[in-house]
């Protein structure tokens, strides 16, 4: 597979020469693969939105280089149609809704890509399946009325209704059910079926950790692991420096080790979890 984001020394400053100057990312280097699923973690403030906002051409490197789809984010002509590869959620995605009619809002990205009615209604209809939502019973309803999670469910369709190459979630799951969580799951999955990349900002590890193919953890603007999910269980350090909640069955395999059996950590599932459990009692 081919590299469809390469982040090179990558350095951002916000507000420079001001009093108010605060460099929010310091010598980032990573890469992603068409295909990858990519958990981005960290505390709050470490850099995680500032980066989701490199990768899809809201802001450009004050140093280093952010290639996206081959395009170089250092240019202005292509950071501008940057979108329609590297779609972004926003943390808070709801609050952007702007479109009286949930059909209107999810077809307002692929109206801008010069696209068909009859392709426009196709994407919407799919857009909202995905979300879990069937768009003969919600496409002409007002978004305004509906609650905050399922605002969200809308904003999110919105994005997936332009296919883009590169999602990039900004902590979809805070603050929504375990339905809406399950949602966010199933998407992941079915961009992974497709060999579409998905990039995802969240505080809880737990949740996606089946999923990651690589995780990138951030603290102060700097990049203090990155590497693929087997990689980050073999270092219980940074788990516990970071405090990265683990699934039960992960606890019960670091809880065996602490007791100096030997199991190894960087078991990626329940059932590799239960076969280094039986391996104990042959």
């Amino acid at each position: 597979m081919s590299a469809i984001i390469e982040v090179k020394q990558l350095h951002y400053t916000y507000l420079p020469g001001t009093p108010y100057e605060r460099q929010a990312l310091k010598n980032i280097s990573l890469e992603a693969e068409e295909g990858d699923f990519v958990g981005i973690f960290g505390p709050n403030g470490s850099g995680k939105s500032t980066l989701a906002r490199q990768l899809n051409g809201l802001l450009s490197p004050d140093r280093g280089q952010v290639l996206v789809c081959g395009q170089d984010t250092a240019d202005k002509k292509a950071r501008s149609s940057l979108w329609k590869k590297a779609g972004l959620v926003f943390q808070f995605p709801e609050q952007q809704i702007f479109q009286t009619s949930i059909y209107n809002e999810v077809a307002y990205g692929p109206r801008n890509l010069g696209l068909s009615e009859d392709e426009i209604g196709e994407r919407v209809r799919q857009a909202l399946h995905m979300v879990g939502l069937a768009a003969e019973e919600m496409a002409g309803l007002t978004p305004f009325s509906l609650s905050g999670g399922m605002k969200r469910r809308i904003a999110i369709a919105g994005l997936l209704a332009l296919q883009p190459e590169i999602l990039i979630l900004d902590e979809p799951m805070a603050g929504l059910d375990p339905a809406g969580r399950g949602m966010i799951v199933d998407i992941i999955r079915q961009r992974r079926e497709k060999k579409a990349t998905t990039l995802m900002i969240s505080h809880d590890l737990k949740e996606i950790i089946n999923l990651a193919d690589k995780i990138a953890i951030l603290d102060e603007g700097a990049l203090v692991f990155f590497g693929s999910t087997g990689e980050l269980l073999g270092r219980p350090d940074i788990l516990q420096r970071y405090r990265l909640q683990l699934p039960v069955y992960l606890q019960v395999v670091y809880a065996l080790r602490e007791k100096q059996l030997p199991v190894k950590p960087n078991v990626g599932s329940i059932e590799e979890a239960a076969a280094e459990i039986i391996k104990l009692h042959p």
